[in-house]
């Protein structure tokens, strides 16, 4: 190849290509097996040729590239989409359901506020943690403390439930209260 190179320099710092030669571009190099035996027209025609595979070369290289920074994009944008989600899941179970009563029966346990990270550690954890588990004992004791936390979890809302529940009753008693003792008032106005 470095004799092919040198034999085109020569030949086109010597003898440059005629203008007139019609089919430079129509038809491709022709192999010689003896370099000495090459013209002007070849080197131009090898010249062509080469060209048109290193940009053939660049336009898979560059097909390539795009593809993957938009794999890269794709994965970022799901991450995003899954996190959203993790988040937004957290807000609606936390939220309680909107009542009639103004005033809320007061909190019975506090709940610390978790950061950011701690919730995403936390989420990864109880999502991730029984592919690691690696023996029985080990699935058996997760899933006694899964059972443990959802069984927490259920007393908890059932004494929420109650708690409303009792709130919604008493408001309602002091609604039929007033109501009557508003009806007393006009019947006794009414009479005088």
């Amino acid at each position: 190849m470095v004799e092919v190179y040198a034999k085109c320099r020569d030949l086109f710092s010597t003898d440059p290509m005629p203008m007139w030669e019609p089919d430079v571009n129509d038809t491709p190099a022709v192999y010689k097996a003896d370099i000495k035996e090459m013209t002007s027209l070849d080197c131009h025609k090898l010249k062509r040729e080469l060209a048109n595979e290193v940009a053939e070369e660049d336009d898979d290289f560059a097909m390539n590239r795009i593809v993957g920074v938009l794999l890269a994009f794709g994965a970022i944008v799901m991450l995003i989409i899954l996190l959203c989600r993790m988040k937004r899941r957290k807000k609606i179970s936390d939220v309680p359901p909107k009542l009639e009563p103004e005033k809320a029966p007061p909190i019975l346990f506090r709940r610390k506020k978790r950061t950011r990270t701690a919730d995403c550690k936390s989420w990864m954890r109880r999502k991730c943690r029984p592919i690691f588990l690696h023996n029985e004992a080990q699935i058996r004791q997760y899933k006694e403390h899964a059972e443990k936390e959802l069984a927490f979890h259920t007393e908890r809302t059932k004494k929420k439930i109650t708690m409303w529940t009792k709130a919604r009753e008493r408001d309602a008693q002091k609604k039929i209260d007033k109501q009557q003792r508003n009806a007393e008032k006009a019947a006794r106005k009414n009479q005088i």
